[in-house]
């Protein structure tokens, strides 16, 4: 093996065994400590080792896997921990063509671990480079010289990358799915874009929209626009909403469902990161089910991860969106929701003359046109005081709108509470699903009315965004990667399977009513697979007269004919026996069917020739 091919082939595969690292680097920083033994690692290939040596380099990743076992590392970094490491002393270790084989499926395992918790774009990229290094690798492993030409080359890389692909793709989506709802992702690949906020605040800055996708939800709901809920808050101090610091830790069923269900319908949720732990979902969530190892829930019923993700994740949400739900306040409970800050006096007659006499409808109305009419939206609020902006008719957005419309209920002795989330009605006809972008952070109210809780958003109706067509086709693209690839989890690889089995369920279905169909007309099939016998044997039998018939003339005249020659063509070329063209016209006749022939005949006539020639 040449110095240049162990050179090419070395390299090739330090930048495989590094692509495999960054993709787990996407998880989390710790894995940056294997960059420089992996270059160390490079300098070293190659070199003399010992036995002693060898043997203890053998054994690293069996003593590695026992020291992390009893330091009970988190059973995802043991594995890739271990993984990364039986390729560097691969990498090390001298090495046959099957070595390079396992450095192979080694790594794409990696990759496997890898796609349980990263965000697609830099997997996608990373997984393409893996797929190409990798195939370039086992092309180098089997060649024995540098010297090739391209043919040979492009061969190999054909047949090598096909293998690779069809091995990987088997791999990928057969190996059992492990679960690792602990994984968070690396808050360095993160950037808050959300527009939302687990504190809402009344203030005066302006608002910027950002286009950039929080979310996608697949839902049964066609009509638009849907309300996400993320939190709801009871708590207002004159300028602040407070969230409620009390949470329950809450354990998941067999089924990884948190809460109940009760026969509602499920939509699933790709939620990219947000800077919160808060889970999100169409209004009013139930029950999640998702791959967590724990969730926490407040009083609201709102839910919450154990800490920030920083990777995409997918769960199934259950929300009742019928407001079937009835719920029964305590007396403290209802106190809690009529809670005020310092009004002044001239805010309460404000509401006094508004709501004074009249039903609780006619007061929800009466406040809601009083806002329409007094209040002016904008993104440029001129108003840091919600008195200021309800007395004086002040600029503002939603949260200026739903906190007014809260303090407003509540002064008027209805129960109320603020909700922030998102609103959307750009639904992806590609998917289907809905796209939930930073722009559609929205605050709303929820009023206790006949004993359910009764959404209420008093911001006037804006102009929605126009939808790009294009890129709504890009991201069902993206989006389908999400599906398929980056939540592939084991429940999604259980639903394949049964897929899978009822495929071949109707192809034995397929198959035993063909039997039944050829046992009922046993007699019309031997017909016909008898006429089909003799038209194939005749016409086999013809083609077979065809060459042999075509080999014998040409053994009489010559082996250069020209590939685009004619018969009577090559003929001319190269002789001009009488005999031979007599025997070419009569093998034309016979060959195109333009009049009678005999090959008895034909056959006679080359034998009587050949002997003419040699007496």
């Amino acid at each position: 093996m040449s110095n240049l091919q162990k050179s090419k082939k070395s390299l090739i595969t330090l930048l495989y065994i590094l692509s495999n690292v960054s993709a787990l680097m996407l998880a989390n920083n710790h894995f940056v400590f294997f960059i420089p033994l992996i270059i160390l690692s490079f300098f070293l290939e190659g070199k003399e080792i010992n036995k002693i040596l060898r043997s203890l380099i053998e054994v690293i990743p069996l003593l590695f896997f026992i020291s992390s076992m009893i330091l009970s590392i988190d059973v995802f970094y043991m594995l890739a921990d271990l993984l990364v490491v039986i390729q560097i002393a691969k990498f090390i270790l001298p090495k046959e063509r099957i070595d390079y084989y396992e450095i192979f499926i080694v790594g794409f395992v990696i990759m496997i671990l890898s796609s349980v918790q990263t965000i697609s774009i830099a997997f996608a990229i990373l997984l393409f480079a893996v797929f190409v290094l990798g195939a370039l690798m086992l092309i180098l492993a089997n060649f024995k010289n540098f010297e090739i030409d391209l043919r040979t080359f492009l061969q190999k890389l054909i047949v090598l990358s096909f293998i690779a692909f069809s091995l990987s793709f088997v791999i990928f989506f057969a190996i059992p799915r492990l679960s690792f709802g602990f994984l968070h992702g690396n808050s360095l690949l993160y950037a808050n874009k959300s527009g939302f906020n687990d504190t809402v605040q009344i203030s005066d800055s302006k608002v910027n929209l950002d286009a950039t996708i929080i979310m996608r939800i697949e839902t049964p709901l066609n009509a638009s626009p849907i309300y996400i809920t993320g939190l709801r808050y009871v708590k207002f101090n004159g300028k602040q909403w407070i969230k409620e610091p009390q949470l329950e830790k809450i354990y998941p069923n067999s089924d990884y469902m948190f809460g109940s269900k009760d026969g509602l319908k499920a939509s699933t949720v790709y939620l990219e990161p947000t800077g919160t732990n808060v889970l999100f979902g169409i209004d009013r969530i139930k029950a999640i089910r998702g791959d967590f190892n724990y969730l926490f829930q407040d009083s609201q019923g709102d839910f919450f991860t154990d800490a920030v993700f920083y990777r995409t994740i997918k769960y199934d949400v259950f929300s009742d969106i019928n407001d079937n739900q009835m719920t029964k306040l305590s007396n403290f409970e209802r106190l809690s929701y009529l809670q005020l800050p310092p009004l002044s006096e001239d805010f309460k007659k404000l509401m006094n003359g508004i709501t004074y006499g009249k039903s609780e409808t006619e007061k929800i109305y009466g406040l809601l046109n009083y806002l329409n009419s007094h209040c002016t939206y904008s993104l440029e609020p001129d108003k840091t005081s919600i008195e200021d902006f309800v007395i004086n008719g002040g600029k503002g957005y939603c949260e200026h709108f739903a906190t007014a419309f809260v303090l407003m209920a509540r002064a008027s002795d209805i129960p109320a509470r603020l909700v922030s989330g998102f609103v959307t009605s750009e639904r992806n006809e590609n998917g289907p699903y809905f796209l939930v972008r930073g722009r559609d952070a929205h605050t709303w109210a929820e009023i206790y009315s006949n004993s359910k809780w009764q959404r209420v958003d008093p911001t006037p109706p804006q102009a929605t965004q126009p939808f790009n067509m294009i890129s709504q086709l890009i991201d069902s693209v993206r989006m389908s990667w999400y599906r398929n690839i980056i939540t592939y989890n084991l429940s999604t690889q259980f639903s394949l399977m049964s897929k899978i089995g009822n495929i071949f369920s109707y192809g034995e279905l397929f198959v035993r009513r063909g039997f039944d169909f050829l046992k009922n007309n046993l007699k019309s099939f031997i017909l016909l697979l008898l006429i089909i016998s003799i038209a194939f044997f005749a016409i086999k039998n013809k083609k077979n007269n065809k060459k042999s018939l075509l080999s014998l003339i040409l053994s009489l005249i010559g082996t250069d004919r020209f590939g685009s020659e004619t018969l009577l063509e090559f003929y001319y070329r190269k002789t001009t026996e009488e005999e031979i063209f007599e025997i070419i016209q009569i093998y034309n006749k016979w060959r195109f069917g333009n009049g009678k022939a005999d090959i008895k005949e034909i056959e006679k006539l080359i034998s009587q020739y050949k002997v003419k020639t040699i007496t």
